[in-house]
């Protein structure tokens, strides 16, 4: 829409992860090294952490891309997924068609995989986006597989790459054995406002601007203002400018442009944003009890007859029509794995499992969320779960479910 008219060969400011656009800040290109180093020195795997939108899965493309034709890749994007699932994803990767088997004969397979790309001279990496979503048996299942060795060499290099709250998930007493064979582990920050300067001129270069300076330094102050330094809104709110730019014919980008173009996304600066978050979180928090000892449970239903109640002891609990869920609906409406809930800190999050049918909170289509007390979370029409907490004091509130840091909705 704007290319001819700002001299661009191509749209600089797309939100597709395009190695060719990723501008190494500082931070960046140390978790470059990290995961360059691990992967050529077949030194087990790397954590790399960093807030959403940071750009950690063009860093992911950014590696695979470079690896040499004796690697084999296997690219794990979708990672709710139990262990079963995960093993079985990660055969399909490689060519295989893994269903109906056991999980004894998924681990079988691909340990000879495994075995037989190392007698051939090639090398397997594994490289998992968005491991937050990962439940702990599935990662109990990464630790075994980076354990495999032939002759004190590893048979294959794994990248876990996650939000913040997976180094959170790390720092469990019971992930300490997967944490001890990380060889590094490193968290991506944010851009300073030197670095989101360079990182929009690199952007503007790469897709062929020659005019040098078409965001002037007074507009890097508003754009990191409201942007926190964040490369993906960075990229949303510098293509916003562009349009705007366009539609009003302003051949040199200004201050006023960039605050009609924040006007135009209804943002707030970045830092209140932030705290907003914050205070949502702890609300919520102030209106559960501290003991932990009082249970947290669901009541499933079928045709409004209750059929079950279940204690949520563990912290991942799967639900769907597969004998393999913790919790089972023998209903054709519902997928084989169609949900599953987190509970952690007293809180708790349901999860769709990209289900047929979806996932229903309280008369709301959801991808994550957070659930309150006596919340109702429907499968089908018939198939439904009530979430009780007896640490609720007082009257329980729905939490809000409009800002990314309390929701996770995908991104």
């Amino acid at each position: 829409m704007y290319l001819e008219y700002y001299n661009l060969k191509e749209l600089p400011f797309r939100l597709s992860p395009d190695p060719k656009f990723l501008y190494l800040s500082k931070a960046h290109k140390r978790a470059l090294a990290c995961m360059d180093y691990s992967l050529w020195n077949e030194d087990g795997f790397v954590v790399i952490t960093g807030e959403i939108g940071i750009g950690k899965t063009t860093l992911i493309r950014k590696i695979t891309e470079d690896l040499a034709d004796n690697v084999l890749l296997a690219d794990i994007y979708q990672t709710q997924f139990n262990e079963v699932e995960l093993l079985q994803a990660i055969l399909m990767e490689f060519g295989f068609k893994p269903f109906g088997i056991s999980k004894v004969e998924l681990l079988g397979i691909l340990k000879n995989f495994l075995l037989e790309q190392n007698r051939n001279h090639k090398r397997v990496v594994i490289a998992v986006d968005e491991a937050q979503n990962l439940s702990r048996p599935a990662l109990e299942e990464v630790r075994m597989l980076s354990s495999l060795e032939v002759d004190t060499q590893k048979v294959m290099n794994v990248i876990l790459v996650g939000q913040p709250e997976f180094s959170d998930m790390l720092d469990l007493p019971e992930l300490e054995q997967l944490v001890q064979r990380a060889r590094f582990r490193f968290h991506l920050g944010p851009l300073t406002k030197e670095e989101t300067a360079e990182f929009i001129e690199y952007r503007l270069s790469v897709a062929g601007s020659e005019k040098p300076n078409l965001f002037p330094a007074a507009t890097i102050s508003v754009i990191y203002e409201y942007t926190g330094g964040i490369p993906r809104l960075i990229n949303t709110l510098c293509d916003t400018v562009l349009t705007a730019g366009y539609v009003d014919s302003v051949p040199k980008i200004n201050v006023s442009l960039v605050k009609d173009a924040v006007k135009e996304l209804g943002w707030e600066p970045y830092q209140s944003r932030r705290n907003k978050a914050k205070r949502k979180v702890k609300i919520s928090q102030e209106k559960l009890s501290p003991d932990s000892s009082k249970k947290q449970k669901v009541i499933a239903y079928f045709e409004d007859q209750k059929i079950g109640e279940y204690i949520l002891e563990k912290e991942s609990i799967m639900i769907g029509r597969s004998p393999l869920c913790d919790i089972r609906f023998n209903d054709n409406k519902v997928s084989g794995f169609h949900a599953q809930i987190y509970t952690t800190h007293n809180m708790c999050m349901v999860i769709d499992l990209n289900s047929r049918n979806g996932v229903i909170v309280n008369d709301k289509k959801i991808n994550k969320a957070y659930v309150n007390h006596n919340d109702e979370i429907h499968l089908t029409r018939f198939c439904k779960l009530v979430y009780q907490n007896e640490n609720v004091i007082g009257e329980s509130g729905s939490m809000e479910d409009d800002d990314e840091d309390i929701t996770y909705n995908s991104q």
